[in-house]
């Protein structure tokens, strides 16, 4: 045992003076080994920083695309809203002017019931200038005379039936004459009375009544004569 520890001993020192380290090349070695290990740190550190860089550029870009999105869809939400607006102001101008020239075609009641009212007084008149070239000739006396008078609307025919000595008047109902309100008390006169219809109102017709020795005139509201 001895003997072979010698040995090795032998073998090593012929090793060691044939092949001596030098200590410069040593300390060079653990430089170089000292700076790879710093320039891996930095690298690394480098790397790092990059990539936490690139990583918020890439959140940014994606939170702005986002936002984009959110925007792009509240100014579709906003263009329909405006167009279907648009579309409702359209056709609601289409129907006033519609109404407009509806309104403009057809005269209203008010109209029709003043030109029925010009009409009676021109009738007036007329049986005034008859009266006066009666006045002239023998007193007659005037028996009552009944009339008829009718129209037909929406709701079908309105019949009127009336004296033109009193001017009371009834109106057909149900297969029966019903008494028309009188305001006041009507004296004996020459009583005339005419109906029109009328299309766009809601009782399909207007009626008026007229005294042709004065030109005193009514116009029929629901039941009742109302003076004009």
């Amino acid at each position: 045992m001895m003997r072979i520890f010698i040995v090795i001993s032998a073998l090593l020192l012929s090793a060691c003076q044939q092949n001596p380290l030098q200590p410069s090349a040593v300390a060079q070695e653990a430089a170089a080994a000292s700076r790879s290990a710093e320039l891996a740190e930095q690298l690394n550190a480098a790397c790092g920083e990059r990539f936490d860089t690139v990583e918020q550029r890439i959140t940014l870009i994606q939170e702005k695309q986002i936002e984009q999105n959110q925007q792009l869809q509240r100014v579709t939400v906003e263009s329909q809203q405006q167009l279907k607006l648009l579309q409702w102001l359209q056709q609601a101008r289409q129907i006033q002017a519609q109404q407009r020239a509806d309104q403009q075609d057809s005269p209203s009641a008010l109209d029709q019931l003043t030109e029925l009212v010009f009409r009676l007084e021109q009738m007036s008149a007329e049986s005034r200038q008859a009266s006066e070239e009666d006045a002239q000739a023998p007193s007659v006396i005037v028996e009552p005379l009944f009339e008829l008078v009718s129209v037909y609307g929406p709701k079908g025919w309105v019949v009127l039936k009336y004296d033109n000595r009193t001017g009371s008047s009834w109106k057909a109902e149900a297969g029966d004459w019903v008494s028309i309100t009188e305001v006041g008390v009507l004296p004996e006169s020459d009583y005339q009375v005419v109906m029109e219809p009328i299309a766009n109102d809601v009782r399909g017709h207007v009626a008026a009544r007229i005294d042709r020795n004065n030109g005193i005139t009514w116009w029929l509201k629901d039941n009742q004569w109302e003076p004009f």
